[in-house]
């Protein structure tokens, strides 16, 4: 039997996805009737989140989900969900406007191998549907094909979409779903196919959008969401300008909306061009915190991730600080401010280091060696078998990072958890570069990633122990300094990699 969506416990769960700091959500669910039995509301029937009338607590609800729609906008997380599969109106959330932006969720349609939209209804219709509900009698399900885009005034656009056709799929192990043609799952604990299967729909469409997008912000973590009906700069805009019926000049759809996403012809916009020559990796600022409360220097190069830090205003992570003042870092040229929810705390951006952020060897260090750098934290009280007291420091935290698998295996054991991938870094020293170090100051349990021009002074504040047993040096790796010698908006670490000059505010001596 097909769960049921908790609509309340559904936004609390997306709110603290968001204040972890993930830059991309992904909903494949949605579409259903709220009510509280003196009467109920369709919220597919709406543009849910501009509705006013209906039982108090089904517009709450609606309103709380509508609020943490919001407040991923504003955080500027990339919010993508499933159109749905009744050939009727697109469902919600997908169909939902956020306040703030007339498009604030990417609704994600599906298509088949033609590339044309998904539709099993042999007549037109939702009332003779070539199979049933959760495997049951043909005809009884409504789950006929993609939803769209209806000649009605206010509707939501539909905006891209993905392969949603025998899409493969994981699944709990000795669990089925749907078995029969949206869903064909194999069961049994001997077998090796136990937990996948092939599955039908838009819920399967809508995390490829959703991977597209984090591919995309991984190339360049400050790119902001941006609109698809807005023609400024934008990861949504980059997508619609590159997708298939954009490259074939076809307008939007009512279906397919502007298209099946290009992920090359993305990544490539994304990365960009110098005199007409695709570039083939960027270099992205290190924004350093800090924190006294948490006795912890953390580095990481998604806004949203220092976000996450900054909003935890127990600890306190901010990115200047005056009792420390040689570790808030260098101003982050052309950008002022982390995006933020009204009302949180505000924290100009600083770099400790510009690093790369794909794998691949920029055309400027064509034989270069790459390396990634992997994220993780440990949070224990300080010392570690404290409970209370004036010395005993219970918000201790330690963000690090390592640069290869066996240092992350080590970090394990000392009971770090993994939280991602953080950009790369050259295996050796490149002109402009410097050596990138993780060290730890035992006295205090914390560890912090910083250049060589500023050993000396971590130095002096008791960084000098290694955190992983056989790199006595703590060495990363080498990254880029923060300096900027012309003082335009491209950091001097940007211009070494994509071969433009760093003494000329017109970089590659084109006129502007």
């Amino acid at each position: 039997m097909r769960p049921t969506l908790n609509f309340v416990a559904t936004p609390t769960a997306i709110s603290v996805a968001i204040d972890v700091g993930s830059q991309i959500i992904n909903s494949s669910f949605g579409g259903q009737v709220l009510q509280n039995g003196t009467g109920s509301i369709d919220i597919d029937l709406i543009n849910a989140c501009n509705q006013t009338n209906g039982p108090p607590n089904v517009l709450s609800q609606i309103n709380a989900f509508c609020l943490t729609i919001d407040y991923a906008r504003q955080n500027d997380v990339v919010f993508v969900a499933a159109a749905g599969n009744n050939r009727q109106s697109i469902m919600f959330p997908a169909r939902a406007m956020s306040a703030g932006s007339a498009s604030g969720v990417v609704s994600a349609g599906g298509s088949g191998v033609d590339g044309t939209r998904c539709d099993f209804s042999p007549d037109g219709s939702v009332t003779t549907c070539p199979f049933g509900a959760n495997g049951t009698t043909a005809g009884t399900s409504v789950e006929c094909g993609t939803n769209l885009t209806l000649a009605t005034p206010g509707e939501k656009r539909q905006e891209v979409n993905a392969p949603a056709v025998n899409i493969r799929a994981p699944f709990y192990t000795g669990q089925t779903w749907d078995a029969g043609i949206f869903c064909a799952v194999v069961v049994g604990n001997d077998s090796a196919e136990d937990g996948f299967g092939n599955c039908t729909g838009t819920s399967m469409a809508a995390p490829q959008i959703a991977g597209i997008f984090g591919v995309l912000r991984s190339i360049n973590p400050l790119a902001p969401a941006g609109d698809p009906e807005i023609p400024a700069m934008g990861l949504r805009m980059v997508v619609r300008q590159t997708s298939d019926r954009a490259q074939q000049n076809l307008p939007w759809n009512t279906a397919l909306g502007y298209g099946r996403p290009d992920l090359a012809a993305a990544a490539r916009r994304v990365l960009g061009t110098v005199l007409g020559q695709p570039v083939r990796n960027r270099a992205i600022p290190l924004f350093r915190l800090y924190s006294q409360a948490a006795n912890d220097y953390a580095a990481t190069t998604s806004p949203q991730g220092a976000m996450a830090l900054i909003r935890n205003t127990a600890a306190g992570w901010v990115s200047s600080s005056t009792s420390v003042p040689f570790m808030q870092g260098t101003l982050v040229p052309g950008y002022t401010a982390f995006p933020r929810e009204t009302g949180a705390p505000i924290e100009t951006p600083r770099a400790s280091a510009y690093v790369l952020s794909t794998e691949f060897a920029p055309s400027t260090y064509p034989n270069a060696e790459l390396k990634p750098l992997y994220y993780l934290d440990r949070g224990q009280p300080f010392p570690v078998d404290c409970t209370a007291g004036p010395n005993c420091n219970l918000l201790n935290r330690d963000f690090i990072l390592v640069g290869d698998s066996s240092e992350v295996n080590t970090a394990l054991a000392f009971g770090y958890r993994y939280r991602g991938l953080q950009g790369y870094v050259f295996t050796q020293p490149q002109f402009g570069t410097e050596a990138l170090y993780l060290r730890c100051n035992t006295l205090i349990d914390d560890c912090a990633v910083f250049l060589e021009s500023e050993a000396a002074d971590f130095a002096n504040q008791g960084y000098q122990s290694s955190l992983t047993v056989g790199n006595l040096s703590g060495l990363l790796g080498y990254a880029f300094g923060t300096n900027n010698s012309d003082s335009d908006l491209l950091p001097d670490a940007l211009e070494r990699v994509i071969g433009t000059s760093i003494n000329h505010a017109d970089s590659d001596f084109c006129g502007l």
